[in-house]
């Protein structure tokens, strides 16, 4: 089928109207920052305020709009509309507004269960048993 251009530009803001409601634009920003505080680990301290400002200044914007043909090329229109009833359901509602707090305590239990299973591993290994990590 050949999609007319307001097709398509009704199609995208579909596809937009959705990020908005899944708030892709904090979760990028929620990713980039922990990529971020990975990076600064292993730069000199003299270092890390240039990548502070680097991401600071980095246009999430541009970032959303690259996104677009991601979700194009996956979903139809017709299922970005049901997305888009499942997110203005109240279960939906629910699911957005615990993602955040949600996201921040898997990241803790997985970071804990990751440093849990190195040990385990070390000790079975026979290798350092004093690991300890920064935090």
């Amino acid at each position: 089928m050949n999609e007319t251009m307001t097709e398509i530009d009704e199609f995208e803001a579909d596809i937009i109207e959705l990020f908005e409601k899944v708030k892709i634009k904090d979760g990028m920003i929620l990713v980039m920052n922990q990529q971020v505080s990975l990076l600064k680990q292993s730069l000199p301290d003299d270092i890390t305020s240039v990548v502070d400002d680097m991401f600071a200044e980095m246009p999430m914007d541009e970032l959303v709009q690259l996104m677009i043909p991601i979700f194009r090329d996956r979903f139809t229109r017709k299922e970005v509309n049901e997305l888009l009833e499942f997110y203005n359901s109240p279960v939906g509602m629910k699911l957005v507004s615990n993602m955040d707090a949600m996201s921040k305590e898997a990241a803790v239990v997985g970071e804990k269960f990751g440093e849990e299973h190195i040990k385990r591993f070390l000790e079975k290994e026979g290798k350092n048993k004093t690991l300890s990590f920064r935090r």
